[in-house]
């Protein structure tokens, strides 16, 4: 089992925040891999605090946060 610190951010969300295809990429990755790891740029928080943007991730993915550290989000089915 790979340790969730290890794991790389696959997917970066930037200035435009969660976008539908963002949300569409997750979904994607979550299928191939059970743990992904998102890096949020600073860009993106301009006008979104962390929180919100790990909350809409999960009501558009119904999938589950493991881990929210710093800018990086970890999901999982």
């Amino acid at each position: 089992m790979q340790n969730i610190h290890d794991l790389e951010p696959v997917l970066r969300i930037g200035k435009n925040g969660v976008t539908e295809n963002i949300i569409n990429d997750i979904k994607i990755l979550v299928k191939k891999k059970k743990n992904v790891k998102i890096k949020v740029l600073r860009s993106a928080l301009s006008s979104a605090t962390m929180k919100d943007i790990a909350d809409k991730i999960l009501k558009e993915t119904n999938l589950r946060i493991i881990q929210l550290r710093g800018h990086s989000i970890v999901v999982s089915r």
